[in-house]
């Protein structure tokens, strides 16, 4: 096999490689999926403690595992979006929210929380 055919194969793979890359930047992200009547219309919000994961305070969070939830509760009051009701049977929507941290290695260094995931369900 001579040198210039293996070159030819080289940059056709390369160019074949960057005009898959150039239409994949420029095609159009999709369209974010439909939110349903019943969270568009949603005014009263009932919000659901699940607590933690055991293991989790004091270390490697600070604070007790209610934090999240005493947080979150706060913000939703002061957004002024819902009105937070004390019954489930009272709410147009219910929230349940957990704090979990995912098995992984220990990570001592580690400073960040791991994300809190928000299960929704309309009524």
């Amino acid at each position: 096999m001579s040198k210039i055919f293996v070159d030819i194969k080289a940059v056709t793979a390369v160019l074949l490689l960057s005009a898959v890359a150039a239409v994949a930047q420029n095609s159009a992200p999709p369209s974010p999926g439909p939110v349903p009547a019943a969270i568009l219309t949603a005014k009263n919000i009932f919000v659901s403690n699940s607590g933690a994961d055991s293991g989790l305070f004091p270390h490697p969070f600070r604070g007790n595992p209610d934090r999240g939830y005493d947080q979150f509760y706060a913000a939703l009051k002061s957004a002024g979006d819902f009105k937070p009701v004390g019954d489930p049977s009272q709410a147009d929507l219910v929230l349940e929210l957990r704090l979990t941290a995912p098995t992984a290695p220990q990570m001592p260094t580690r400073r960040r929380a791991p994300p809190i995931h928000c299960q929704c369900f309309g009524s």
